[in-house]
Order: structure tokens, then C-alpha cells, then sequence
């Protein structure tokens, strides 16, 4: 039982260690980088998202849970926008004044 249990997480785990093997030997394009991590959380949100919705219905209605929904992806969708505005306005990023 218990080394079942290390078999599945050295498994879990072992794209981890792939890309840190890859990430020492050569130097990936950022893009490619940034393509990868945003896969990777978004596959996260989704799974805990479908987990939490099936008990959100159960146990307050298919309403409630629709509002709750819509309403986290405008909040989402909002918060992006504020984000990439200030990303632009920040210096690091060549926007806004320097010195300031």
C-alpha cells in the first residue's frame, strides 16, 4: 500500500523534475515558458472548478451556482484588465515615466 503510494507520486511528480532537467540543459524561449505555465494553471483551475461546482449544486442550486460562476469570471476578466493597465504604465515594461 505504502509503496503504491510513492509509485504514484514519484509518477505525479516526475514532470517536475523533467522540466527542471530541461530547464538546466537549455534555455526554452520565454514564450514557450509562459505558454507552458499558463496550460498548466489553467488545468488546475479547471479541475478544482468542475470538482467544486458538482457539491456547489448539491448543496445551493444550480441559480446560485451559474451567479457565483459568472460572477468570478467577470471578477477575473476585470482584474486582468487593471493588471495589464498597470503592466503598461510600469516602467520595467517601457510605459509610464522614469524616476517616478
Amino acid at each position: 500500500m505504502v509503496l503504491t503510494a510513492v509509485l504514484y507520486g514519484l509518477l505525479a511528480s516526475s514532470g517536475f523534475f523533467v522540466g527542471v532537467l530541461v530547464g538546466l540543459i537549455t534555455e526554452p524561449p520565454r514564450r514557450l515558458v509562459a505558454a507552458v505555465m499558463a496550460f498548466g494553471g489553467g488545468v488546475l483551475v479547471s479541475a478544482l472548478t468542475f470538482d467544486l461546482i458538482e457539491e456547489a449544486d448539491a448543496e445551493g442550486g444550480t441559480a446560485y451556482v451559474i451567479t457565483g460562476f459568472l460572477a468570478g469570471a467577470l471578477l477575473y476578466v476585470l482584474a486582468d484588465i487593471a493588471l495589464e493597465r498597470m503592466a503598461k504604465a510600469s516602467p520595467k515594461r517601457g510605459g509610464g515615466t522614469p524616476g517616478r
